[in-house]
């Protein structure tokens, strides 16, 4: 990740980003910060290709307030953190075989999720709408591990004693796991 100063209109802004606004208090939020501080209240991150990630609320309040140069965190994908993972399947009532998900772009230039290891339970999004996930590892890699779309860890669950709660929940994962013979 690196954080640099850049000119607002380099900032490129995907159909996506464009085709949603964010709430008007949002958007008021970080032009009230940007008065009283003359500083962005939070970094606008793009990609290395210089495409919005994250931070569009604040690209445009920089925009109304006529601001030129807006600090951003680039991220790329040798940023990225994969988390592979179990989630219990509510439509099929069995666990899942092994998912991967990646940490969200804001996540990785924030550093939140760093301390996300096996064991742990985190709430991702499926195809089936968002469930809980049992972490069974993680990789930093420059290349996806699979091909096709990878979708992102929503949310870390603390935990106070997985391996009881895997027992609980499916005798095969805990096998696979070892936590049983």
């Amino acid at each position: 990740m690196l954080t640099l100063k850049v000119n607002l209109e380099d900032i490129v802004i995907s159909e996506n980003f464009k085709a949603r606004n964010p709430s008007r208090e949002k958007i008021d939020d970080c032009k009230s910060w940007w008065n009283k501080f003359k500083e962005q209240k939070k970094p606008i991150i793009v990609d290395m290709d210089g495409v919005l990630i994250d931070g569009y609320a604040q690209y445009l309040a920089l925009k109304e307030e006529k601001v030129r140069k807006a600090v951003v965190n680039t991220y790329g994908d040798k940023d990225k953190t994969y988390v592979f993972g179990k989630h219990f399947n509510s439509e099929s009532g069995k666990w899942s075989k092994e998912y991967v998900w990646t940490l969200p772009p804001e996540w990785v230039c924030t550093g939140r999720g760093k301390n996300i290891k096996q064991d742990d339970r985190i709430l991702v999004q499926t195809r089936n709408g968002v469930e809980t996930a049992f972490v069974t590892r993680t990789l930093k890699l420059d290349v996806p591990p699979v091909d096709g779309e990878i979708r992102h860890v929503i949310k870390e669950i603390p935990v106070v004693n997985y391996k009881e709660s895997v027992i609980e929940y499916d005798t095969t994962l805990a096998q696979m796991l070892g936590y049983i013979n």
